[in-house]
């Protein structure tokens, strides 16, 4: 009772009447009776809590309430709820959980709307707040879902996507075939991907995997890939120059057993004095390389530095930011995983892939290598960084961002159950001076028990300057083996828009006749002129994998 004497008093310095200043009928303004307001949104909070309930998990951060704020099942409507946290806002009750708000907070509420003391708008649509996690933005447009490799035959995953900066009209697209002795699928769109042309890259030796897709200043495309027999592995770069259509160049980058995991990246930029350098990076277990070409557009790659040779490595991901002037060299980035001290590492080079500098350790990581989830038990989901820079001309100019994903408790071996409170998590980090310094780990997707999320990519578009991130997600199924993509944008790394699906249904990798691969260890996501594409691997038909994309317009 203490406390509501203290509210009583407080209430007098936010203008509002006191008990005994009673209001008959409805507020000043109010369109409906206190009677009719209350009812309707009692009505919209039941439905809420019964989705939240059902396993939706509604996040709160939407109506700018605590994430977890309707675990709370407490009758006091979401205007109620507001109006009750800004006059307490040193509210000493937990955040998540059943009892989230004392009892006599309902019974205040309803005294204080019964007196019109509080105010009689309600928040019908959820309405995005700064400052609680998430940052205020339009609607992005989905466009419909687009079956890149329209084939039923093969299963394709682990795909890449790229779009030429010259033009972002062409766009081009790699997966992996998960058949033996098989090449590299290549695609390639002219209309900004709502057509697809294919066509197959043929191995050297027996198979093709792990593709990367990048452009150059020129609108050359190219694609980074393994070939492979056993554990020889050559490091290749091919080249199309009529945007992905044919591609009659094959450039060995590194010939070696045990070669894994490469990814690569191209310094498109004008005023680069490394602009059109190839930087490529891979593993072979025990250390982590990179190789550059000797000169922009030489075709010729430099013998491979070793920027990590100890420990076990694997999954690294590259990025080049913008030259600190006009004609200096464009400082590239490079971020892979140690899997023995699990942490998330980093290197650079400021001059053009000539040397790199000594390591460091950016972030550490739960697991050491993958994750054992319902829906990728047999191929688990690889704990895998991913980096890209602000390249815009925004105030946010050189940031550096990294996500990956790992569980939020240790787990090593088998699968988790769906039961199990362990869940796998999209994580964030940025350093606003060139790697020197780096944040403490977002989160960014919301924060849903018993749901995965996994395989994410991450992309800076050039124009504005936005993060956009998307991924994996079984939020939708109680079991967690059913999987959408979702999406999400950031402006700080730190804050991000309520997250929304973009598949229009649902695929699953645990059914008989599914792919071994099953996803793989990542999926794509181009961005260009504020436009995003995801780029995924979906089973929506039961048939082999295929590829899809769709536009996403923030």
């Amino acid at each position: 009772m203490r406390r509501l004497i203290v509210l009583w008093f407080a209430l007098g310095s936010l203008g509002l009447p006191g008990w005994g200043q009673v209001q008959r009928g409805p507020a000043k303004g109010c369109l409906e009776t206190i009677d009719a307001r209350l009812a309707r949104e009692r009505t919209e909070l039941q439905a809420i809590l019964a989705r939240h309930h059902s396993g939706e998990r509604v996040d709160g951060r939407l109506y700018g309430l605590p994430q977890n704020d309707f675990d709370d099942g407490t009758n006091l409507t979401i205007r109620q709820r507001l109006e009750f946290r800004r006059m307490n806002p040193n509210l000493d009750y937990p955040t998540s959980g059943r009892v989230q708000y004392p009892r006599w907070a309902f019974t205040l509420m309803n005294r204080l709307d019964r007196q019109g003391a509080v105010s009689c708008a309600s928040p019908a649509q959820p309405q995005e707040q700064t400052g609680t996690g998430f940052a205020p933005t339009a609607a992005p447009i989905i466009g419909p879902n687009i079956n890149v490799s329209n084939d039923p035959t093969e299963p394709l995953s682990e795909q890449f996507l790229a779009i030429d900066p010259t033009n972002a009209s062409f766009m081009v697209g790699a997966s992996n075939i998960d058949l033996g002795a098989r090449g590299q699928m290549m695609y390639f769109s002219s209309d900004a991907g709502s057509t697809w042309g294919r066509v197959e890259l043929q191995p050297m030796r027996t198979n093709m995997s792990d593709p990367g897709v990048a452009f150059d200043s020129a609108g050359n495309a190219y694609s980074s890939t393994l070939d492979y027999t056993g554990n020889q592995t050559a490091v290749e770069v091919w080249k199309s120059t009529d945007h992905g259509q044919t591609w009659p160049t094959r450039i060995i980058v590194d010939d070696a057993s045990g070669n894994d995991k490469e990814l690569f990246t191209i310094d498109y930029q004008a005023g680069s004095s490394c602009k059109d350098q190839i930087y490529v990076g891979f593993d072979n277990g025990h250390h982590q390389y990179v190789s550059s070409t000797t000169a922009p557009n030489s075709g010729v790659f430099a013998t491979k530095i070793a920027v990590q040779s100890k420990n076990f490595t694997i999954a690294g991901d590259l990025a080049v930011g913008p030259p600190a002037a006009a004609g200096s060299p464009a400082p590239v980035y490079y971020v892979w995983t140690d899997t023995k001290t699990k942490a998330i590492n980093f290197s650079k080079s400021t001059n053009c892939g000539a040397s790199w500098s000594t390591f460091k350790t950016i972030a550490t990581t739960i697991n050491s290598f993958d994750t054992g989830i319902p829906a990728q038990c047999v191929r688990r989901a690889l704990v895998y960084p991913t980096i890209d820079v602000d390249r815009s001309n925004s105030a946010r100019r050189g940031w550096i961002y990294v996500v990956w994903n790992d569980f939020t408790a240790v787990q090593s071996n088998g699968c988790i159950a769906a039961t199990d409170p362990n869940n796998n998590n999209i994580w964030m980090i940025r350093s606003t001076d060139g790697g020197a310094t780096w944040s403490a780990p977002a989160m960014v997707n919301a924060n849903i028990p018993f749901a995965d999320h996994f395989n994410q990519w991450m992309a800076v578009d050039d124009a504005t300057g936005t993060v956009h991130v998307s991924w994996r997600d079984t939020r939708n199924d109680p079991n967690r083996l059913k999987t959408d993509v979702y999406y999400t944008n950031s402006t700080d790394g730190v804050t991000f828009v309520p997250e929304i699906k973009i598949t229009t249904a649902m695929s699953d990798e645990t059914t008989a006749g599914a792919s071994a691969d099953q996803y793989g260890d990542y999926e794509g996501l181009a961005v260009r002129n504020g436009n995003a594409y995801p780029f995924w691997t979906d089973r929506r038909t039961q048939t082999p994998e295929q590829i899809f994309t769709g536009k996403i317009t923030p």
